[in-house]
């Protein structure tokens, strides 16, 4: 079903007259004298074009081929790589004491509340939880990072079916595999937290909202629509708040004020709109409200939301431009060096209608966070989707740019497969980690086949470069996240302590750590997990009685040893038994400290 009333086939012959049609291959820019000038990069296009147009001329087979590219791209690595610190080992544990306790009002981290972000994506992980059988909660990392994995798959269909209101099915298709592709995208399926189920909410409501504006009636937003439209505005404030309203928002705004008229807002039905979300949301704000003393709204509005737009909490100050320059250039790529040689052509078409909502869509939301004092690499996904959308207009049409700025953008296109090729088997071996010449062999043979995508860019075959760009990536992605990142044991601390606790000759021992207190540890061994601040908090553990270890950090060894020898006779029957079970050399992957870690047990 297309977004707006005018056909995709009308809106596509449009956007393709807006520029001279693709000069013949003897007329197309030569490249430069270091590249190959080989006429088998011209027949390549002659191969690969059509599989592209056969792909994406049937809307179901595109849709297939996008969630089947989806998931290849995003489940390297999604059962491997261990609990991340922090934010989703945060999330994973809150989950897991709410499956554990039957309370699914309240959020909790330990015996702290945690109220930074509302209730929606910890009832879906319970969902998760619950369907795996683990009614305690106790389940493997990958079953809390399947709502993530489902929002990610979701948001690449999503922005297929977005698209084809912006042009041709063969438009639509190279968006959403654009999207799939983007290494931004594919972290966030493998993170259990908000952001991918989030984008795919986010999604929903900007493809209703595009469909009001570009449609020709008030019809073309049918009841059902603007339903939908406010049931996906619930469901995106109860996972994170007011991202969503805020992108939303901001998009109709500016769309407004392009077209000088407000009016075709009320497609959304509003009124009614407004109440079902209020019906939708209210019940859990109003109990969270109570339960929670109002100490909910304090956190969530006010030492949360409010500090990161004039303070960061999480993050040194970044001053604008950061997204600009660094975020999406990297993790962005594929899609943004695409953008941005899609630059020219956004501009040409100006006049066209769905252009200036691409653009409403892109430039506050990216004004927003490019002001806010505290910028993360995800905040900026949502407007991934209009950027395809330009990038895919700009290579079905093959209307790529020439000049030397477009040659920088282009050249840029190598620089992560590149980077990542060679710099993740150095960082492996540098640290002393083993180095897969699976992950390797993926890896290179990912970089040959984006070299390939490279020059049928550069010589102005997009379609083509676009199958060379999808089977790449995930060759890239198989090697990086399925291998390499897994194998680095140096940052994943917290598997090796869990690890060493086999060695404790009892079972079910007290836990306590000094030094280390991420919470991927507390996820992978008890709820009750203790965090101590000092030397002597560790040797008065150990002296406790019963079975115990602890985690301690080497500055904090040596004073923990002369506190334990000045314990009374009766305070150290225990802990004349701690013995050493084992070291745990690593980094912190949240500021790059160098840890030492002692595992002690006592009182076996």
């Amino acid at each position: 079903m297309p977004i707006a009333d005018q056909a995709p086939q009308e809106s596509a012959q449009a956007l393709s007259e807006l520029q001279p049609a693709e000069p013949t291959t003897q007329e197309q820019q030569s490249p430069p004298s270091w590249l190959p000038r080989w006429a088998w990069v011209d027949s390549w296009a002659g191969a690969l074009a059509p599989l592209f147009d056969g792909l994406a001329r049937l809307r179901v087979v595109g849709a297939v081929a996008i969630a089947l590219v989806a998931i290849s791209a995003f489940t390297p690595g999604f059962t491997t790589i261990p609990p991340i610190d922090r934010d989703e080992s945060r999330f994973s544990q809150a989950t897991r004491q709410m499956v554990a306790t039957g309370d699914y009002v309240e959020i909790r981290f330990q015996n702290d509340a945690r109220y930074q972000k509302p209730i929606g994506i910890y009832w879906l992980q319970s969902a998760a939880v619950t369907l795996y059988g683990a009614e305690d909660g106790q389940a493997p990392i990958w079953v809390y990072r399947t709502v993530s994995f489902a929002g990610a798959v979701a948001a690449a269909l999503l922005v297929y079916w977005l698209a084809l209101g912006f042009g041709a099915p063969p438009v639509a298709f190279a968006a959403g595999l654009l999207v799939a592709l983007t290494i931004l995208l594919g972290a966030e399926a493998r993170l259990a937290k908000t952001d991918a189920m989030l984008f795919a909410t986010i999604l929903v409501a900007q493809g209703i909202l595009a469909k009001a504006f570009l449609g020709r009636r008030d019809s073309s937003v049918k009841f059902w629509h603007a339903g939908l439209f406010w049931t996906a505005v619930a469901a995106g404030i109860l996972i994170k708040g007011p991202i969503l309203p805020m992108v939303v928002g901001s998009t109709a705004l500016v769309a407004s004020l392009f077209e000088r008229k407000i009016a075709w807002l009320r497609r959304l039905r509003p009124g009614l709109g407004f109440m079902w979300m209020l019906i939708l949301t209210l019940p859990w704000f109003i109990a969270i409200g109570i339960t929670s003393g109002g100490e909910f709204y304090a956190q969530s509005i006010g030492r949360d939301l409010f500090e990161k737009i004039g303070q960061s909490r999480e993050r040194p100050f970044v001053p604008p431009g950061a997204y600009t320059f660094g975020f999406f250039p990297t993790l962005g790529w594929p899609l943004a060096p695409l953008a941005f040689l899609a630059i020219p052509f956004a501009i040409a078409s100006w006049r066209d209608k769905s252009t200036r909502f691409l653009v409403a869509w892109i430039v506050p939301t990216w004004v927003i966070f490019e002001l806010s004092a505290t910028k993360l690499p995800h905040y900026i996904l949502p407007i991934y989707p209009a950027l395809a959308i330009l990038a895919a207009r700009m290579m079905v049409y093959e209307k790529i740019p020439q000049g030397w700025l477009a040659g920088v953008a282009k050249g840029l296109f190598l620089l992560i497969p590149v980077a990542g090729t060679i710099g993740l088997p150095i960082v492996l071996y540098v640290y002393g980690d083993s180095i897969s010449p699976f992950g390797v062999a993926a890896m290179v043979l990912g970089l040959v086949l984006l070299i390939g995508a490279f020059l049928l860019i550069w010589r102005s075959h997009a379609r083509a470069s676009l199958v060379l760009i999808t089977l790449g990536t995930v060759f890239l992605y198989s090697g990086a996240f399925g291998f390499h990142v897994p194998a680095a044991r140096t940052i994943w601390v917290t598997p090796q302590l869990v690890t060493a606790l086999d060695g404790v000759r009892c079972e079910n021992p007290e836990l306590a750590t000094l030094g280390y207190n991420e919470p991927s540890l507390v996820l992978m061994t008890r709820t009750d997990l203790r965090m101590l601040d000092s030397a002597e908090a560790a040797a008065d553990f150990l002296a406790e009685g019963g079975c115990r270890a602890a985690f301690v950090d080497a500055p904090f060894v040596e004073g923990m040893f002369e506190d334990l020898a000045r314990l009374t006779p009766e305070e150290s029957t225990s802990a004349s038994t701690v013995r050493l079970l084992a070291r745990v050399e690593g980094i912190n992957i949240n500021g790059g400290d160098e840890l030492n870690m002692h595992v002690f047990a006592a009182g076996e």
